[in-house]
């Protein structure tokens, strides 16, 4: 080392050879040493004559009286440790931020097509049906995982069209049976109420009292209040001016209603176009038209109000 250094010293203390030569023939009397020439040999941790910390190795000679020291500052001994031991730190530092980034990056690879799966399921609901559809960019475990949400949606769409086709036939077939109980009210108790009527009518004119025949005349009248009652009721039912007439005559109607009842002007625009719907279409058609109108009435607050009857394709 630079400051360590290597002597020999007789039996009596008196320096023989040392690194440094002011040393030579010198009185040395340290501890360590008298404890070697008492016959304590080997190495140990001590303070040398400087005050430094050292290793110090101690060897009596067989072929003279003399003995060998070797004093090496612990310092200058372990530096090399210490220096290791600094590299391996900055070598664990630099490995570890090198494996950071390349975990970083790596699950930014695997999660990438994740992402991208992610984005499109969340724009899926502003698709229309035929468009709703995931893109599958590969057969792994993302790839695999889009080819499922595709079968879901794919189901989920058949029975959303299901459903509306349900709901298409629950109303042609609410429809029907609406317009098969309003035709047997006609012919039934309409017809029935209108029979009773006249045969009032004749009963009363028999009548031999004129307080029988005024009571006659009540009768008729409530009869002829429970028809009229019938008929709107039977309108409600299946109204059919639209059967009769169709459907733009029974839109037209309706704007004729709204003005004499709720002074709604609604202008009909027909694009004279042939609309070729079934009865129970048509009928649907018109009771939405009605409530539609019917809110405008309720709600808007305006006195025009335009409908328009256009055939698309």
């Amino acid at each position: 080392g630079q400051t360590g250094y290597l002597t020999v010293f007789t039996k009596n203390g008196i320096v023989v050879s040392h690194t440094y030569r002011e040393k030579i023939l010198a009185s040395f009397s340290k501890k360590s040493l008298e404890e070697a020439e008492a016959g304590a040999e080997g190495t140990r941790e001590t303070v040398d004559w400087k005050g430094i910390p050292v290793l110090l190795s101690v060897k009596r000679l067989q072929a003279a009286p003399w003995t060998l020291a070797a004093s090496y500052p612990t310092n200058e001994l372990f530096a090399p440790i210490a220096s290791a031991r600094s590299r391996s730190y900055l070598v664990f530092v630099v490995v570890a931020a090198v494996g950071i980034g390349l975990i970083l990056l790596l699950v930014r690879y695997l999660t990438e097509s994740l992402s991208r799966l992610t984005e499109q399921v969340g724009h899926i609901g502003g698709r229309p049906d035929a468009a709703r559809r995931v893109e599958i960019e590969g057969t792994d475990e993302v790839g695999r995982l889009g080819a499922a949400i595709n079968h879901m949606l794919e189901a989920l769409t058949r029975s959303q069209q299901q459903l509306q086709s349900l709901a298409s036939e629950l109303a042609i077939t609410e429809e029907r049976e609406r317009r098969r109980i309003a035709s047997d009210l006609h012919d039934s108790i309409c017809q029935t109420l209108a029979f009773a009527n006249i045969n009032l009518g004749q009963i009363q004119a028999e009548a031999q009292t004129p307080a029988l025949a005024g009571r006659l005349e009540s009768v008729r009248k409530l009869i002829e209040g429970t028809v009229a009652d019938m008929h709107s009721v039977i309108f409600d039912l299946s109204p059919p001016i639209v059967y009769e007439l169709g459907l733009v005559p029974a839109v037209e109607w309706i704007a004729d209603q709204c003005e004499a009842r709720h002074e709604l002007a609604v202008v009909v625009k027909d694009d004279g176009q042939p609309k070729p719907l079934a009865g129970e279409i048509c009928i649907f058609l018109f009771r939405a038209i009605r409530e539609l109108l019917v809110n405008v009435v309720k709600h808007a607050g305006v006195k025009e109000a335009e409908v328009r009857l256009e055939r698309d394709g």
